[in-house]
């Protein structure tokens, strides 16, 4: 993503801790949660590092985020207090509102990972960083920009919303399904899908390094 995409930090919501049994072997040792109000907003940038990732768009005019931070079981001590490190982060830059999580560790995780959920208004664009993981975006109308390190990205959007979609992978595979077919992406080891045929306003561009793209345009 551009440096002029990057957000501003402004405000650092309070976590709460609340240990509870997660699915696959890990614990939430931490539950984040905060509203911002998308009054004034066009786009909404979200940013994490490693783990679960959803986007919805919904009939709202707030931006909710919640982050169930996790440990791999047992917990060790090490995973416990980098996980107290994490903090969700959000705030206002003109027509930007940001989510972002901060302070994943940079020298391993000792089992640590985030399960994300943001809902958001659906007409608004949004702009997605994103490390390793996999990203789910649902229900948007106004286009999206969303870059992923490794894992895969899956996208379901109206078709009616969307005049060009564009995905791009480094190694892996790409595909577009639109009107009941199914564009593959081409290349030798990366895959590439550009399709301009929408009869919306929007761009779906998607990126990823390693890994998978499915982007379907429904009816």
């Amino acid at each position: 993503m551009s440096p002029r995409h990057r957000p501003i930090v402004l405000l650092v919501l309070a976590a709460v801790a609340l240990p509870a049994v997660a699915r696959g072997g890990e614990e939430t040792v931490r539950e984040l949660t905060g509203n911002l109000s998308a009054t004034g907003a066009e786009r909404v940038s979200v940013e994490a590092p490693v783990g679960e990732f959803r986007i919805e768009g919904v009939a709202t005019s707030t931006i909710s985020a919640a982050i169930d931070v996790r440990c791999r079981r047992p917990v060790e001590a090490d995973c416990r207090r980098k996980a107290e490190a994490i903090e969700l982060v959000t705030g206002h830059r003109g027509e930007l509102a940001t989510v972002a999580v901060r302070g994943w560790p940079k020298h391993g995780n000792d089992g640590l990972s985030l399960r994300l959920r943001v809902t958001m208004p659906r007409d608004l664009a949004v702009e997605g960083e994103f490390g390793v993981g996999e990203l789910v975006v649902v229900g948007l109308e106004a286009g999206a920009r969303l870059e992923l390190g490794v894992g895969e990205i899956e996208v379901e959007v109206p078709a009616d919303s969307v005049r060009r979609a564009s995905l791009e992978v480094g190694v892996g595979e790409a595909s577009l399904v639109v009107g009941g077919r199914r564009i593959e992406g081409k290349g030798f080891i990366g895959r590439q899908v550009d399709w301009a045929n929408g009869r919306g306003r929007h761009l779906v561009d998607a990126e990823c390094g390693v890994g998978e793209i499915e982007v379907r345009l429904t009816d």
